[in-house]
């Protein structure tokens, strides 16, 4: 179990690193300060300090500096488990639709076929859209304190295309399951089973979105 407090003495964390022990389970925390009652109730104690600021009423840095540890741990985690890790990877790299059987015959090669060239055509207008917004962008701050010149258009447009880009790349990005999700579950269900699961998440997704 990792438990991570800034402060080192939220009482509920201390509580839960507590029952997690007496269940017997090796518990980590990561916190700011070496002698806080969550560093020293952990078995292990992973202290991380960020130097903060008075303008900011939260802890950001430190906040940033934990958050920069779960990364090293869960790389650690992931070469350690090298095969399962690329599995994962694998499977997350299919459509969320998809089943772990590959199709056959002709109409699923013509729906594949069809498939990449929309694929293929997202892609390049996400780059092209992108492309223009940043040499826009880039061009308009140039002639901005160089020129003293400003394209009173390029701010509106930049946000236009940020926008298209973002429910683009969604689209896109829901395909290849990069969204960022909890797949505990479903990665390790058998194929028809995990499908099923993958296909309800989806609407599931859509419907609490559009509420």
């Amino acid at each position: 179990m990792v438990a991570i407090s800034h402060s080192g003495s939220t009482k509920d964390v201390v509580e839960t690193l507590e029952i997690a022990k007496q269940a017997g389970a090796t518990t980590i925390a990561i916190v700011s300060h070496r002698k806080a009652p969550v560093a020293t109730t952990a078995d292990i104690a992973l202290c991380v300090h960020a130097r903060e600021t008075g303008f900011k009423p939260e802890p950001m840095s430190s906040r940033i500096a934990h958050l920069s540890v779960i990364d090293v741990l869960s790389v650690g985690v992931a070469l350690k488990r090298r095969r399962i890790s690329s599995s994962a990877s694998r499977r997350r790299a299919r459509p969320w639709w998809a089943n772990d059987t590959e199709s056959s015959g002709r109409s699923a090669m013509s729906e594949s076929r069809f498939e990449r060239y929309l694929v293929t055509a997202n892609r390049a207008i996400i780059f092209i859209m992108m492309a223009v917004m940043a040499t826009l962008v880039f061009v308009n701050v140039v002639a901005r304190y160089v020129l003293n010149f400003s394209i009173i258009w390029a701010e509106e447009v930049s946000q236009y295309l940020m926008i298209w880009i973002a429910f683009l790349g969604a689209g896109l990005a829901l395909r290849e399951g990069r969204h960022v999700a909890l797949e505990l579950l479903h990665d390790f269900l058998p194929g028809t089973l995990g499908r099923k699961v993958r296909m309800a998440i989806g609407p599931s997704c859509w419907f609490f979105s559009a509420r």
